[in-house]
């Protein structure tokens, strides 16, 4: 029997029924450390305070990873092993929710994706079927959604394929003017992808904007969206995904339910 569930609610739908649910942010991704000069609170602090492009560094791994995700309709656990995203930051008590990443416009942001997944033989280069052909289910890449960046070569490049025991570096420029907003970024292989997001391999991709609108000039909304003493602002942090899966019997074959579905 198949099962589908949403990503944004991973948190909540993981509580057994009548148990006090919440549903919480995505977990942030972590950049490596970065130097801090005095007076700077944080690494996300310095990188908003920069008068130049800075450069920031990612690191995401894609591997199986072991869970369980709350049945309601069986008042039940399934144990699953599904395809996610790893990296610095993850909670491991929701692993199928996959990290956002923070970037600021003028920024270069390098994403080095490891693909940890076993060998998949139908990976090899000898494959010259349909590209769109289910296959390849190993391997893997990384595309984001809106953004204002070179789509080929180590970019935004959905033609590459980073198979099972590679990794590789992306590097995206972020224009300086780039518009502030909450974009998007997921796997991409063509043969993959369908498997690989119905996983969870999809998460939030947020350009923070810094600029302060002027008399003369517009500005970056999140600079006007904020708390002020009369009144808490609460961001919240939505992505709308479904997670799929099969139920296994101890022979490994999918247990379908009586109507055969």
């Amino acid at each position: 029997m198949n099962r589908w569930f949403p990503l944004a609610l991973a948190l909540a739908v993981a509580a057994p029924s009548g148990a006090q649910q919440v549903v919480r942010n995505p977990p942030l991704l972590q950049a490596k450390e970065v130097a801090l000069a005095e007076g700077e609170a944080s690494p996300l602090d310095k990188r908003m305070r920069a008068s130049h492009p800075a450069e920031v560094e990612f690191e995401l791994d894609v591997r199986y990873t072991e869970g369980r995700i709350w049945d309601p309709s069986m008042a039940r656990y399934d144990a699953v092993r599904l395809r996610s995203y790893q990296g610095a930051g993850v909670d491991p008590a929701v692993p199928y929710t996959s990290p956002t990443i923070e970037v600021f416009p003028g920024e270069t942001i390098r994403i080095t994706l490891a693909n940890q997944l076993p060998a998949d033989e139908t990976c090899l280069a000898a494959h010259h079927g349909d590209v769109n052909t289910p296959h390849c289910f190993n391997g893997t890449n990384l595309h984001t959604h809106g953004l204002w960046v070179n789509p080929a070569g180590n970019g935004d490049n959905v033609l590459i394929s980073i198979n099972p025991g590679v990794s590789f570096q992306y590097e995206y420029k972020i224009p300086p003017d780039h518009p502030a907003g909450t974009f998007w970024y997921h796997s991409h292989r063509h043969g993959s992808t369908a498997m690989q997001v119905s996983s969870g391999m999809a998460g939030a991709l947020i350009v923070r904007g810094t600029r302060v609108p002027t008399a003369t000039r517009t500005g970056d909304l999140d600079t006007l969206l904020q708390p002020t003493r009369a009144q808490a602002f609460t961001e919240r942090v939505l992505v709308l995904q479904q997670i799929q899966y099969a139920c296994r019997d101890a022979a490994g074959a999918i247990k379908t339910n009586a109507d055969g579905t």
